[in-house]
């Protein structure tokens, strides 16, 4: 499909035919039903998600080594390798039955959720559709998002559970004067992540690539207002992080290593809180990429413990098992990089770390300087960055779980050396390719 974006307003008018039918799309979709709307076979729960990649599973596997899909690069490796080791690393703690049941499961929706973004988004007109779903599916969510915050009634929940009375649905969180937002999902802090995670999308390529219009800016805005009603700090960081990022990007489009800037001042600060403060560094970050000062000091002391456990069992983790803490401490740990680095060992967490920066590196080191590119570049980028950081201050589990090996998965086809369909459109806009002689994005 061509593109469809008008310029002016800068909002893509598509075939939602098109949209509903792709299966990378059609996942995004599932991904926002509510937990009600799922089946119970013995100890194994199906979702619409699940259910999608469970058939789409091994398909994609194979079109994948089978080159259908380019070439297969590091990244794709890494996170092949990712599911492997975790499922080693359960069968050392928990036993082969745990590891084919849990462990199957945890490599369906993490490695399953990469390959179907890493098969169907194959070009810059896929990423579009994909940017448009995502943010007009946190649009649709902002409209239950604002009542539900201002009664206290989970409209979306309630719904569902009418036709499907199987959970329990939780008590509103007030927050500011209002609750906190559930929308379709478990808990405030992942419908809140899931919000933000729409924000460079909409402002690169829903929005029209960043121009400075009101009806480009207004899909930006939806995310802002949308991620707001969580009120949770771990969508707040998201958000302001990719925010933070656009706007360097805007201020040094003339200076070639723009991007060393950033390296630079995380650095300094780095090595200030390391003589000035009597915490580490990440112990000051974690206490303070918190909603308030209590949620602060619990991330802190699971850090500390959580910490302890992976030094004590970094090679496979301690699976399912509990971990050492303190018993008023709850056995929740609100850190996704932690949690997995505790569960599978420090590998699982390298497998990861190797693959995002393979992918960083490959996207960045791009020579293809077309319009289409350098805004999926960005918008991938700075999204990804985003959930990394989130991460950092909550654990993703369920939907979230999906979407961020989901994200992954679908900036694979920006490592080629090629713009896709786009390549041969005529430019929109005329843009100065000095603006774009950056290293990263």
């Amino acid at each position: 499909m061509g593109c469809n974006m008008d310029c002016k307003t800068g909002f893509p008018f598509m075939n939602l035919t098109k949209i509903l039918l792709a299966p990378a799309l059609l996942l995004i979709l599932c991904l926002i039903f509510p937990p009600e709307l799922s089946l119970k076979l013995g100890s194994f729960r199906i979702t619409l998600y699940r259910l999608i990649l469970l058939i789409a599973f091994l398909p994609c596997l194979y079109r994948l080594l089978a080159g259908s899909c380019g070439k297969v690069v590091l990244a794709d490796l890494m996170m092949i390798g990712h599911a492997a080791w975790v499922l080693v690393a359960l069968t050392a703690n928990e036993g082969l039955a745990t590891a084919a049941e849990s462990g199957g499961i945890y490599v369906i929706e993490s490695l399953g959720a990469y390959l179907i973004a890493r098969v169907y988004i194959r070009s810059f007109e896929d990423f579009q559709r994909l940017s448009l779903t995502i943010v007009v599916t946190v649009s649709v969510l902002m409209i239950f998002a604002i009542p539900e915050s201002l009664t206290g009634n989970h409209f979306i929940r309630e719904a569902f559970k009418s036709i499907f009375p199987s959970t329990v649905l939780p008590n509103p969180e007030p927050r500011l004067g209002i609750d906190r937002a559930y929308g379709p999902f478990d808990h405030p802090i992942l419908y809140g992540v899931f919000c933000a995670s729409a924000f460079s999308m909409a402002f690169y390529i829903v929005g029209g690539y960043g121009r400075k219009s009101l009806p480009t800016i207004l899909p930006a805005l939806a995310v802002v207002l949308a991620t707001f009603f969580s009120l949770s700090g771990g969508p707040y960081i998201a958000l302001f992080l990719q925010m933070s990022l656009i706007f360097w990007e805007k201020i040094t489009k003339n200076i070639r290593y723009r991007w060393f800037g950033p390296v630079v001042i995380v650095s300094i600060l780095w090595m200030a809180l390391e003589l000035l403060s009597n915490r580490s560094p990440i112990l000051v970050f974690v206490s303070y990429l918190s909603f308030s000062k209590n949620s602060g000091y619990a991330r802190v002391r699971i850090f500390e413990y959580g910490i302890a456990e992976v030094e004590r069992h970094a090679f496979f983790g301690i699976g399912y098992a509990e971990w050492t803490r303190p018993s008023w401490m709850p056995d929740s740990v609100d850190n996704f990089w932690l949690l997995t680095a505790m569960r599978f060992g420090v590998p699982s967490v390298l497998f990861l770390l190797i693959a995002m920066l393979n992918l960083v590196f490959m996207i960045s080191g791009q020579k293809k300087h077309d319009q289409d590119m350098v805004a999926s570049r960005r918008a991938w980028g700075f999204t990804l960055a985003g959930m990394v950081l989130a991460g950092c201050t909550v654990s993703f589990w369920n939907s979230l779980f999906v979407l961020f090996f989901y994200i992954m998965g679908s900036g694979v086809w920006l490592t080629e050396q090629r713009s896709g369909a786009s390549q041969v459109r005529p430019k929109k806009v005329s843009i100065s390719q000095k603006a774009h002689r950056s290293t990263l994005f």
